[in-house]
């Protein structure tokens, strides 16, 4: 993992490495730079807001169209920034949140962002809301037709109970009618 984006010694690391060794970019908006000296990807924050464009980021630069991902690199220089803006994980754990992708609530010693970087971070994640609008509005459908079945299967399960409580009430009614019950049965002896 290449965190320290002093290219020189990048270099330097990769030209003592043996072939095949992999070098890793830590820092995300180092990406295309990295893998363009011979990176093979990239550990990554922002994937965690913006998985497709991280994606296909990597796979742009394994494919060797450097111009397109050099592009899509700088399409997401603002979001990089905001998410580093302060100690992580706290501005990507706030930019979930504003996402809708969880509540928020952090353990110490992580502490709320700031003011500031909320809006800084806010508006950089604005050109990528209108996917996470399209995402949760499918997993919440998906999650009510699920809540649906759910309850469509306790109703056929809890009718069926019902009916086979009728007829076993039904049985037993006609057998005791039937005067077949062992109570009522004759001795032989």
């Amino acid at each position: 993992k290449e965190a320290s984006d002093d290219f020189d010694l990048i270099q330097d690391t990769l030209n003592l490495c043996p072939p095949g060794f992999t070098v890793w970019s830590g820092n995300d908006g180092s990406t295309a730079a990295i893998m363009a000296l011979g990176g093979k990807g990239v550990i990554s924050v922002a994937a965690n807001v913006v998985p497709r464009e991280m994606h296909e980021l990597t796979q742009l630069c394994l494919e060797n169209r450097f111009l397109e991902a050099g592009t899509l690199q700088l399409k997401l220089h603002e979001l990089i920034r905001a998410l580093f803006c302060e100690v992580n994980p706290i501005p990507v754990k706030a930019a979930m949140e504003l996402l809708g992708l969880c509540s928020g609530e952090l353990r110490l010693p992580l502490c709320r962002i700031s003011e500031r970087h909320l809006e800084q971070l806010s508006h950089a994640l604005e050109p990528f809301r209108p996917q996470y609008k399209l995402i949760l509005s499918l997993v919440c459908a998906a999650f009510i037709a699920y809540s649906l079945c759910i309850c469509i299967i306790f109703i056929v399960i809890f009718s069926e109970i019902r009916h086979i409580h009728f007829t076993v009430f039904h049985l037993v009614y006609s057998v005791k009618k039937a005067g077949l019950c062992a109570e009522n049965a004759q001795s032989p002896v």
